[in-house]
């Protein structure tokens, strides 16, 4: 009976062990950081020095805001070199080749540093300030992007493994620019998902310029397939915040979540709808040439990257169930469902509509039942096209308007409802 005591009284002293170990880490970094970031500060002394001696204003006064910026320790000698630069008339043309050659090597000099400053493991609170070392050392040197692509991928890596997700938020807000190589390869594959599980996650097609915003259950895992729900956002929603309001509302629903940005729910799609003065039109063929396009890659995306079903379901707000009609009248062999909610219908949406395999595609259309359009505009349009729906063979397509509701995206109803029809 004794040992168990015995690994309970190793196990209270275990963790304070272990956080004083990760404390005198991240100490020595942060004071390897500050040595680090002096001998930057020399650098640009040095090279500010000799553009001086040689008549480089330009390049001196340069040199110095570098310096100053990381609070060198000489500042007698930074005060002095920046007085005698500001009284040189001009730059010395042309510039002196030890001015060139001097450059060049403090710019590499720099970027070393800077790349060991990224590298260091401080503090979480720290670590915003050590990824900015490895901008600016992008900055200084774009020819050397390669050698900061293999460091931003153990940076991505670490913070995965680390669960730091503002960290990887970060560091996948710079990945288009600085390694879109890696992206492509699927470097950055479990940051992707990481940070899609735990908000939300920006992905594209190298197929269509379309993005999407992706939402991932914090459940999540590659061993097995998971149901996509395609949101379209309304005329005046921006998709982020859909995303964003979207992410506090799935936590407790098996599905990932997409939300594309669509160019087709402009207000004046609308039939019937008369524009303001000076409002721009936007054209119908919008729907077909860019937005169904641009759906089918983020979908084929979304299908690689977080392992989702063949099929989807669609759901929509006001002019952006327009697609979610498109898709049930068109494409039904793409959907497991579709409930698009506060929408329009016109009947070119289903032009050239396909004939569903079995009962259809299960089809819900949300209207509220005091929505102060709804008699004259979103009812009809519902049922006509529930109507067209059944005629063409969805037995499962209803229209239900929902009591004291108005002109709404009803998401925790839609949410509800698809995880019931998914038991």
């Amino acid at each position: 009976m004794r040992t168990p005591m015995i690994l309970v009284v190793c196990s209270l002293f275990a963790a304070p062990m272990l956080a004083q170990g990760t404390d005198k880490t991240e100490k020595q970094a942060l004071d390897r950081e500050a040595r680090l970031k002096q001998q930057v500060a020399r650098e640009w002394l040095s090279l500010a020095g000799m553009c001086v001696s040689r008549g480089a204003r330009t390049l001196a006064l340069d040199a110095l805001a570098r310096a100053d910026a990381l609070e060198p320790e000489d500042r007698l000698r930074l005060q002095s070199l920046k007085s005698r630069a500001e009284k040189l008339e001009g730059d010395v043309e042309p510039e002196d080749p030890a001015v060139t050659k001097r450059r060049g090597a403090v710019l590499k000099n720099v970027c070393r540093l800077l790349d060991q400053m990224a590298q260091l493991e401080v503090p979480e609170t720290d670590e915003e300030r050590a990824e900015g070392w490895l901008w600016s050392a992008h900055e200084l040197d774009p020819a050397g992007r390669k050698k900061r692509a293999r460091i931003l991928r153990k940076l991505a890596a670490a913070a995965v493994k680390n669960e730091r997700p503002d960290r990887i938020r970060r560091i996948m807000d710079r990945v288009r620019g600085l390694d879109p190589e890696g992206l492509k390869q699927g470097r950055y594959l479990p940051a992707v998902r990481a940070q899609g599980k735990r908000s939300r996650v920006l992905i594209s097609s190298d197929k269509h310029a379309m993005e999407a915003w992706a939402l991932l259950p914090r459940g999540w895992s590659e061993d097995k397939k998971w149901p996509l729900l395609v949101y379209f956002h309304g005329p005046d929603q921006d998709y982020l915040k859909a995303a964003l309001d979207l992410r506090d509302m799935m936590e407790d629903h098996p599905f990932v979540v997409l939300v594309p940005f669509i160019r087709s729910n402009h207000k004046t799609l609308e039939p019937g709808w008369i524009p303001d003065p000076g409002d721009p039109v936007a054209d119908p063929a919008i729907l077909e040439e860019y937005d169904v396009p641009g759906v089918k890659a983020v979908v084929a995306e979304a299908q690689r990257l977080f392992k989702t079903e063949r099929t989807f379901a669609v759901s929509g707000f006001s002019v952006g169930t327009m697609l979610c009609y498109w898709w049930v009248f068109r494409r039904p062999q793409d959907l497991w469902a579709a409930v698009p909610t506060s929408g329009h219908f016109e009947e070119r949406l289903a032009r050239g509509a396909v004939k569903p395999r079995g009962a259809g595609v299960d089809v819900r259309a949300l209207v509220g039942a005091d929505d102060p359009r709804g008699q004259h505009r979103r009812w009809p349009q519902n049922e006509q096209a529930i109507l067209a729906l059944k005629r063409l063979g969805h037995k499962r397509a209803a229209f239900t308007k929902l009591e004291a509701r108005t002109h709404g995206w009803f998401m925790a109803d839609v949410l509800k409802l698809l995880s019931g029809l998914r038991r």
